[in-house]
């Protein structure tokens, strides 16, 4: 005991001093007065890795409900602490639940900009997810009625061990501990406020109730739906029964408390296609929360993914609330760090393909780009200019078609062959004509495209199990970054040049299908303009056609665009 009382404060000196704790498994103990069954019991952790900004453990605490099948019964968790806590300093903290799915990138985003925002972050696997399930995994969730009701409970009931070691750290703060989820884990985490009162703040995403009626209509319950379907009337019975004695309405009152203080957010699609709005708003209404739901107009539950950028945004920043003013990340030296970088890059790649500007500026970005593909080989150059409400300007010299240019100021226009230019000024349409003439379908693909480009920039470390990434400084503070990705999907090599000032200078490619160079002539985000930069190039003969005529061309050059990405 006073070995692990030692190294515990051998670790809170090392965050302190914002070192490394050292390396090995430590053994930490929860009193029974901090455990939620007044069970005392003792977990691994296990320190992993740090940046300037948080610091990430491995955690294997044991589950408090014993299964027939020994490696469910030791839970594997990620902890995410922030850098700069100070002795005494208490921060909030939050349980995050993952969706069904178990690749666990989702949560990883999440828990990273949590502990990055100086909130204390933890998600564990569920029953039967990786490597709880042995080599049968997450199926043998579904071996037999007995397993499955289990499992059902014992989820629950590891995510209140879970709210256990983060209410007995010295650094979190007891008053201030929520719980998310999405999908899956919003549905369980609604459930887990109905058992734990010491969760504070829950925020929801893409949740809801009548449980039974998503695993009989969505597809991505159908194993459990066949399942369930082929047990005996009796067995079947008591899977319902459990079934619905966990479903998230059994938690209203619970879920009410929480709003009535401001501790529950809720984010529904209106076109969910797995757990239908109507269960969002009748859990909603259940817990007095009808008039506070977001609603995701003209999503669904997969294209809610155009919208993750904003929802984790909120998330964060719903949690972040509850920091207290003192915390504040040690300053680095003033150098971005890699990620840092590239996460610059790829968030200013998503707002020059779907971002909104601030007023009166524009994004705008130049490049060179020279590409193999296909046994050919491509050269070409572009001008793009992004407004907001709909103006843009594209320009250059593209493959196969040569010198081109579209974009819309005060109207759209095209340029055609001949020194030519099609000013869309006749028969004006109402404003959004573009956006109904492109298949529903190839937008959404878009949106979502863009979405997931911008919420891997906020925490592109998070995902770094799938790359590994070399940083190289030049004495004039020039970077050169070199990504190996080993994805199963995708594999291949990109170099980036920056300027000092974190500026992408350009990149190269290597993979299968591809590879090519794009320098960048000039890269500017919210850069101060006017309107003018959005009219067609001067010195052309004008000709002026029907406004639809040029929004349906727009729309055919959009959806070829999109069709080759996919």
């Amino acid at each position: 005991m006073l070995c692990k009382i030692w190294m515990s404060g051998l670790v809170a000196v090392a965050l302190a001093l914002g070192q490394e704790p050292p390396d090995g498994v430590i053994g930490v103990s929860v009193p029974s007065g901090k455990s939620y069954n007044g069970k005392a019991f003792e977990y691994e952790k296990k320190f992993r890795e740090r940046n300037h900004r948080h610091m990430i453990y491995d955690i294997r605490y044991p589950s408090p409900v014993v299964s027939p099948h020994e490696a469910n019964n030791t839970v594997p968790a990620e902890l995410y602490v922030p850098i700069g806590i100070k002795a005494g300093q208490r921060l909030p903290a939050v349980v995050c639940l993952h969706i069904i799915h178990d690749n666990f990138d989702l949560e990883r985003l999440l828990c990273t900009r949590l502990a990055q925002r100086g909130v204390i972050a933890l998600f564990f696997k569920q029953p039967y997810y990786s490597e709880r399930g042995g080599k049968v995994g997450k199926s043998m969730a579904i071996s037999s009625p007995e397993v499955f009701v289990e499992g059902l409970d014992q989820g629950l009931e590891d995510a209140r061990r879970a709210v256990d070691i983060l209410n007995a750290m010295e650094t979190v703060d007891p008053e201030h501990i929520g719980i998310t989820g999405i999908s899956m884990g919003a549905v369980q985490a609604a459930s887990v406020c109905g058992r734990e009162p010491r969760v504070s703040k829950a925020f929801l995403t893409l949740g809801g109730c009548d449980i039974r009626h998503v695993i009989m209509t969505a597809h991505e319950t159908r194993r459990i739906r066949a399942f369930i379907q082929g047990l005996s009337e009796e067995s079947r019975a008591r899977v319902w029964e459990i079934i619905e004695r966990n479903d998230p309405i059994m938690a209203k009152d619970a879920l009410r408390k929480l709003a009535q203080k401001g501790g529950l957010r809720m984010v529904c699609a209106a076109e969910d296609e797995v757990i239908p709005p109507e269960c969002g708003r009748k859990l909603a209404e259940a817990a007095g929360f009808a008039d506070g739901v977001t609603w995701l107009e003209g999503m669904g539950h997969y294209s809610a993914m155009a919208g993750f950028p904003s929802i984790m945004t909120d998330i964060v920043s719903f949690f972040g609330a509850d920091v207290p003013a003192a915390w504040q990340p040690p300053a680095n030296n003033g150098e971005k760090s890699a990620f840092e970088l590239l996460g610059g890059f790829l968030s200013g790649l998503s707002s020059f393909m779907g971002g909104e500007p601030r007023a009166d500026t524009a994004h705008m970005v130049g490049v060179r780009a020279d590409v193999k593909a296909g046994g050919k080989r491509y050269k070409g150059a572009f001008d793009l200019v992004r407004g907001g409400e709909g103006r843009f300007k594209l320009t250059g010299d593209f493959p196969e078609i040569g010198k081109a240019g579209l974009g819309a100021g005060d109207y759209p226009w095209l340029t055609g062959a001949g020194q030519k230019v099609f000013c869309g000024t006749l028969e004006p349409v109402a404003s959004g004509a573009f956006a109904q003439m492109v298949l529903p379908e190839r937008l959404m693909r878009f949106k979502v495209g863009v979405g997931a480009l911008a919420g891997v920039a906020l925490s592109p470390e998070a995902l770094k199990e799938y790359y590994s990434m070399e940083d190289n400084r030049a004495a004039d503070g020039q970077c050169d970054l070199t990504m190996k990705v080993a994805h199963k999907h995708v594999k291949g090599t990109l170099r980036w040049s920056f300027a000092k000032d974190g500026t992408p200078k350009q990149v190269e490619w290597v993979f299968k299908e591809s590879e090519g160079k794009a320098v960048f002539t000039h890269w500017r985000l919210n850069a101060v303009t006017d309107d003018s930069v959005f009219r067609e190039p001067a010195g052309l003969t004008r000709h002026e056609v029907r406004q639809e005529d040029v929004w349906r061309m727009f729309a055919s050059v959009f959806e070829f665009a999109v069709e080759a990405t996919e």
